[in-house]
């Protein structure tokens, strides 16, 4: 599901196979690749107003944004985004992907070349506050070249395929492309 033979942290990850179980030992694998390249524990790019507590390894290129709030242990691979009002906490990010504005992710996996749409979350937390999968925290895990829409929320626990692309709450456009009126929307909905 996710290609991690790629990623630059694969070698910290041992044999098993990426699932909500690797979260449990995220802190370790941090650690590991932490203390094999010290330097990264700095993205590239840092804006003002960013803020990262507890242990995070970035790949090369990685840009955090202004405001964004990511709380370790987190990994990242090469070229990830975790752009304006995000927040991460205690997840795994795939190569080249992006929580670019007023995202929250958080006990995922995100695979390779994802992209999460203007405040879309990936929640963690059940409303009745029991565990899911025996975690008592577990977002979801988003394979490779998956696209999460604007403000869309994926439930805790979902699993997405490679490739899914979900384009989230939105009005589509009408048939012939022209904006909708009060009727049109109407028949959509009703």
């Amino acid at each position: 599901m996710i290609e991690t033979s790629k990623l630059w942290y694969k070698e910290f990850l041992g044999d098993a196979a990426l699932s909500f179980e690797t979260l449990r030992g995220l802190d370790v694998v941090v650690a590991r690749a932490l203390a094999s390249d010290p330097s990264r524990a700095e993205p590239a790019v840092m804006d003002a107003g960013a803020k990262i507590i507890g242990a995070v390894a970035f790949g090369r290129g990685c840009i955090v944004g202004h405001g964004a709030l990511i709380v370790g242990p987190a990994i990242f691979g090469d070229n990830c985004v975790i752009g304006h009002a995000s927040e991460v906490t205690r997840s795994m990010f795939g190569d080249d992907s992006r929580a670019a504005h007023f995202n929250y992710v958080g006990d995922s996996i995100v695979g390779s070349h994802v992209n999460l749409g203007a405040g879309a979350k990936l929640a963690n937390t059940r409303f009745d506050k029991k565990e899911i999968f025996g975690l008592p925290h577990c977002g979801a895990i988003l394979g490779d070249n998956v696209q999460i829409g604007c403000n869309a929320v994926v439930d805790p626990g979902v699993v997405v395929g490679d490739g899914v692309w979900f384009a989230g709450v939105h009005l589509p456009v009408t048939a012939d492309g022209s904006a909708h009126t009060r009727e049109s929307v109407k028949k959509y909905f009703y």
